[in-house]
């Protein structure tokens, strides 16, 4: 009975890590000259923010800030479109962790929390403006409180869920390209491929997409060849 239990409880443990979902936030780049790349729409768009107060009386920048950021937690779980977020990502669910995440100088008079907003890119609609016009329509809907200001605080970035789940339809767009390429060239030649075990990466394209590509090299040979290239 201890063995079988043992069992259960590894398997529930392993599965629980296999459906853990890796969220990575996608920074700009290049493909690095990759022959082929496959192109995917981002899982989120995301806008860091900053709350920020600079009365000259501590208690009302504490008070002031605390008003706002609860309104803000309170709009966020009633819009289906923006999720308010923690800057490593986490979902704000409550707003029980304010004393943790205010941040008040008395030197220079501000009292400051950093978060950001984030959305779902497959429900961004273009026609109703961009990310950034979402998110300050967003921003200004909730009620003004003293000297508080919600502001866009760096540029916006995107994450992609898991992305090495996309390792599989690049290996077979890569192969596909390759496929076209010997049989434009009559069927009597063949591929030698160097570095599609190499580690999947990725960039970001444009507002929204994110390539991946694995940096790789091949040749085109006819296939009565016997000796080949060295690839790297």
């Amino acid at each position: 009975m201890k063995n079988h239990l043992f069992f259960l409880l590894s398997f529930l443990s392993l599965s629980s890590i296999a459906n853990a979902l890796e969220e990575i936030i996608v920074t700009s780049g290049r493909s690095d000259g990759a022959p082929v790349v496959l192109s995917v729409k981002a899982d989120y768009h995301f806008q860091p923010i900053r709350i920020v107060n600079d009365s000259l009386v501590g208690e009302e920048r504490n008070r002031d800030i605390k008003a706002v950021y609860k309104a803000l937690v309170k709009a966020s779980l009633e819009n289906e479109n923006i999720t308010l977020v923690n800057r490593d990502l986490t979902a704000i669910i409550d707003d029980k962790d304010f004393e943790h995440k205010y941040q008040d100088n008395k030197n220079n008079n501000k009292g400051t929390i950093n978060l950001s907003i984030k959305s779902k890119v497959k429900n961004h609609d273009p026609a109703k403006g961009t990310y950034s016009q979402q998110y300050a329509e967003f921003i200004h809907s909730l009620p003004d409180v003293g000297r508080t200001k919600i502001q866009f605080s760096g540029s916006s970035d995107i994450t992609i869920v898991n992305p090495r789940n996309y390792r599989a339809d690049l290996i077979k767009k890569i192969g596909e390209d390759i496929q076209n390429l010997t049989d434009a060239l009559g069927g009597d030649y063949r591929a030698i491929i160097g570095g599609l075990d190499g580690e999947l990466q990725w960039h970001r394209d444009g507002e929204d997409n994110v390539e991946f590509f694995i940096p790789y090299e091949f040749y085109i040979i006819p296939r009565n060849i016997s000796s080949l290239p060295e690839l790297r």
